[in-house]
C-alpha cells in the first residue's frame, strides 16, 4: 500500500501537451492498478493503469468527460522483468504509449480539458483507492511530448537514467 502524493505545482503545464515516462515491475494481481494519476474531477484526467480484466497496459487521457485510452495487451504481470512505458499527448490531438521504447497504440482524443489539477500521485488512484502492484521507478514528467526517439532513448539509457538535465521537466521521482 505504498505510494507517493504529489503537489501539482507546475503540473498544469501538462495539460494539453505532455509526457509521463516510468519504470515498472508488475505483480500477480487481479484488480488495477495505477502507475501515474492526476485530476482535476472525475471529468478531467491523465493516467497510465493497467487494467487486470483486460490484461492491459493503458493510458487515459480523459477531457470534459470524454474518455479517450492507448492501450496495448503485451504480456507485463509477473514477469519477472522491468520495462519502460511512455505516454504521450499533444495539441494536435493525439494519445500515444510506448512499451520498452516501442510505440504500440496511438488514439485521437476528443473532449476538452478543463479546470485546475487538484491531485497527483505515483502508484495510487485516489479515485478508485487502488494501489499498484509492484515497482515504480524513474517516473518523470515532461511539458510536452517526447518524440519516438526521445522515448527510446530513455529506455535505451536504461535504469537509472538522470533526466534532471533534460529541458521541459516538470518533475522527477
Amino acid at each position: 500500500d505504498d505510494y507517493v502524493s504529489l503537489g501539482v505545482s507546475g503540473l498544469s503545464a501538462m495539460k494539453n501537451t505532455g509526457t509521463i515516462s516510468a519504470w515498472f515491475k508488475l505483480q500477480t494481481t487481479s484488480s488495477a492498478g495505477v502507475i501515474f494519476d492526476t485530476r482535476v474531477d472525475t471529468s478531467n484526467k491523465i493516467d497510465i493503469n493497467y487494467h487486470a480484466g483486460d490484461n492491459e497496459l493503458r493510458t487515459t487521457y480523459k477531457a470534459g468527460g470524454t474518455v479517450n485510452t492507448a492501450a496495448l495487451t503485451n504480456i507485463v504481470e509477473n514477469d519477472g522483468l522491468w520495462h519502460h512505458v511512455c505516454s504521450t499527448w499533444d495539441s494536435s490531438g493525439n494519445l500515444k504509449i510506448y512499451l520498452d521504447g516501442t510505440l504500440k497504440d496511438t488514439t485521437s482524443i476528443t473532449g476538452t480539458f478543463t479546470g485546475s489539477l487538484a491531485s497527483a500521485a505515483i502508484g495510487y488512484n485516489n479515485a478508485a483507492a487502488n494501489y499498484w502492484i509492484g515497482n515504480i521507478d524513474e517516473v518523470s514528467i515532461y511539458n510536452y511530448e517526447l518524440t519516438a526517439a526521445n522515448v527510446t532513448t530513455l529506455y535505451n539509457d536504461g535504469l537509472p537514467y538522470t533526466v534532471a538535465a533534460d529541458t521541459g521537466l516538470i518533475g522527477w521521482w
